[in-house]
Parts: C-alpha cells; structure tokens; sequence
C-alpha cells in the first residue's frame, strides 16, 4: 500500500480509538499492540528491538490483571448486571484547590440495592512483616485506599456497599477473610496464579459464586473483626 504513510504511534493513539458493537473483535488485537509499543524498546547497541519483560512489574503486572479480573466478572458472573469502573467524588467541606488525588474503582459490580468496589492488588504476597516480631500483615495503603472508597461512595440511601481486595499471589497465604469496616462488608480474596489456568479458572469461578453470598446480608461475619493485621 504505497500510497498509505507511515504514522508514529503514541500511548495516546491507543486511548483515543473508540470501538462500537461491530469492531469489537479488534479489542484483543489492539490491546496487545498496546502491549507491544509499550514494552518493545530500542538496544543502543545493536539498534534492534528488545521486548522488555513486564510479569516484574508491579504496575504492569496489576494493570494486566485488574483488566483480567474485570473482563472474568463481566463474562461469568450474573449476580450484578452491571459491571466497570467509577470515578469518586471526595465528600469534602470547603474548597479542596484540586489538591485532592483522584479515585476511581478498579472495579464496580451493581444491581439494585447493591453495590460491590473490587480493588484488584499485584504483589505476589498481599501480607508484609510488621516491627517488633508482630505477626505480618496487610499493606495499610491497600486498605486505606478502599475505605477511602466506601467512604467516599455515593449510593442510594436503601443502596448496600461492600468491599473486596483481590490479590494476586502465586503463593497462597490467606483464607478468604471476611469483616466490617465502617459499617460495610469487606473481603479479602487471594487468587493463585502459580497454577494451571483450569485450577485459576475454578479458583475465580469460586470467587463468583462467593459474590452470591455477598448479595445476601449476613449477620455473622466470620474471620477478624480489627483492624490489628493491618500494617
């Protein structure tokens, strides 16, 4: 096609291209030359192409599997109709000047009367060793971030809100932990991905079926009901 120019492609490019119904099919293609133009870098000494690794990247790895995890929840589960991300408005008094950071869900579930805030975490191991020989813990951040989150989420008033952190681990570490916080559900869910995709498949398969029980409010919150695991 010699009449076609060559383009220099930007990350921007990527996020401007809107696909309706009919050319959805080119998602997967065009989310892996994202990929590609993100992670493909120049050898300063040979002037070829190197694809530079991203399963060490914590960012990478976490943007990757946030999109898996939500794209798994839209396909399998039936519980919430509708699933995405949402944007967060601080409930605040008096004017912030824009120094407050934005907050966006990784991931929302809704149906009516119900709202799920799922924050998908790449670490590897969720818990870190605290001082003085105490027994490990959660990353604090992690969980400050989501009560930020409920917190800060608008919902009806008849509207129940709960919380989950979903980590990747390719270790497991944790039992499926439930408790309150601030008056809401929340859970804490490892997926190990140090495994065949048919044990990764029922392991997320396990974590839908869970969202059933989510949906239905339960007096009894087994697991811990502090915020003492948490560093």
């Amino acid at each position: 096609m010699p009449a076609v120019a060559d383009v220099s492609i930007t990350a921007q490019d990527f996020q401007r291209l809107q696909l309706h119904s009919n050319l959805r099919r080119y998602r997967f293609a065009l989310h892996v030359c994202a990929l590609l133009h993100r992670c493909l870098l120049p050898d300063q000494g040979t002037g070829q192409w190197r694809f530079r690794s991203f399963t060490g990247d914590e960012r990478e790895m976490g943007e990757l599997f946030e999109s898996f995890v939500r794209a798994f929840l839209t396909q399998e589960q039936r519980v919430f109709p509708k699933v995405g991300r949402t944007p967060i408005q601080w409930i605040v008094d008096g004017d912030s000047n824009g120094l407050l950071p934005g907050l966006a869900t990784d991931i929302t579930l809704r149906r009516p009367g119900h709202a799920v805030v799922v924050e998908t975490k790449c670490y590897g191991k969720p818990l870190v060793q605290r001082q003085f020989n105490r027994a490990a813990a959660l990353r604090s951040k992690d969980v400050c971030q989501l009560v930020a989150y409920l917190a800060n989420f608008r919902r009806a008033e008849e509207e129940r809100l709960t919380g989950v952190l979903v980590y990747a681990v390719d270790q497991p570490t944790l039992p499926w932990t439930r408790m309150r916080l601030l008056g809401h559900e929340v859970h804490v869910v490892e997926v190990d991905l140090n495994q065949p995709w048919t044990k990764i498949d029922r392991c997320l398969r396990d974590f839908v079926a869970g969202l059933s029980d989510v949906a239905t409010p339960s007096p009894d919150l087994g697991g811990r009901h502090d915020l003492s695991w948490v560093v």
